[in-house]
């Protein structure tokens, strides 16, 4: 038993930290918003996924050099140990990323502009000068929101226009379910947050900067409940069905119940895996819903 549990926790560690944990989740939720609104596209999917993959290892990377250790605990050791490791896997996505990107429409490429300068220069620094120019996450008030957008952008909106073009912008169902991506990003970033109070400049004036651990987990909470107010909507005009909503919800419960038990002694993998993994364990109950109604 516990060898079966050392071997679990040691790959789910790899998985996470070498962010193929963090493309998964990015994938199956792009492929959750296609197949609630339209077929679904397996390719655009994929693409997020590995579109992600990518920018989770850039921006990795760049951390590691501008800082020369990492600091989030339980990935410090294994950032370090594998820091040529990380570019490859940069080199492996990118290249993947831009072949892919080759067979998408061009309103695709238009959609993508904002989220991928958001993306890069979210760690990378805007300009010349390392000492006078920062990087969109420092920022003041910006960092939760651009990440929440992005995620938004890349798994519903990019997923959408993918398979029914500009016309999907004339549906209030679109918004609708943008606005419960986004809320539900927020919602599950905003621990991340508390984890890096002791890390971040106070000028960045982050969520938990501005109200405290307990008024930011209550923020979660309140985007977490919006979140599910948004379905309630897609289900009351017939975009969803009601097993559908179910699983919306049980996925919301599940996210909920791991923000409200955040706390200072939470190690890397309670943020990196079962945080991040809820976006997983949500859209996977969301498809499996979804293909047997």
């Amino acid at each position: 038993m516990r060898a079966a549990r050392f071997f679990f926790q040691k790959h789910l560690r790899n998985a996470v930290y070498s962010n193929v944990w963090i493309a998964l989740a990015a994938a199956l939720f792009a492929y959750q918003s296609a197949r609630i609104m339209g077929e679904g596209d397996v390719f655009i999917a994929a693409f997020v996924g590995v579109a992600t993959f990518f920018i989770y290892n850039f921006q990795r990377s760049v951390k590691l050099e501008q800082e020369g250790h990492y600091r989030a605990a339980g990935r410090n050791n294994w950032l370090l140990r594998e820091a040529k490791t990380i570019k490859k896997l940069g080199i492996i996505g990118a290249a993947a990323s831009f072949v892919m990107a080759l067979f998408l429409p061009i309103q695709d490429w238009i959609l993508l502009a904002i989220p991928a300068v958001f993306s890069i220069f979210y760690a990378l620094p805007l300009g010349w000068s390392k000492k006078k120019s920062k990087a969109f996450r420092q920022l003041p008030y910006l960092k939760i929101y651009l990440i929440a957008f992005t995620w938004m952008m890349s798994c519903v909106a990019l997923p959408l226009v993918h398979e029914h073009a500009w016309d999907i912008f004339n549906y209030g169902a679109f918004w609708w379910l943008m606005g419960e991506g986004f809320l539900f990003i927020l919602a599950i970033t905003i621990p991340f947050d508390i984890r890096d109070l002791k890390y971040d400049s106070h000028s960045q004036k982050t969520i938990p900067q501005l109200f405290g651990r307990r008024g930011a987990l209550y923020l979660a909470a309140l985007f977490l409940l919006m979140s599910s107010f948004c379905t309630f909507i897609l289900w009351s005009n017939e975009t969803i069905e009601f097993p559908v909503l179910l699983a919306f919800l049980g996925g919301n419960s599940y996210a909920l119940a791991l923000v409200v038990s955040t706390n200072s002694e939470r190690k890397e993998l309670f943020y990196s895996a079962y945080l991040d993994g809820s976006i997983i364990i949500k859209a996977l109950a969301i498809l499996i819903c979804e293909s047997y109604i």
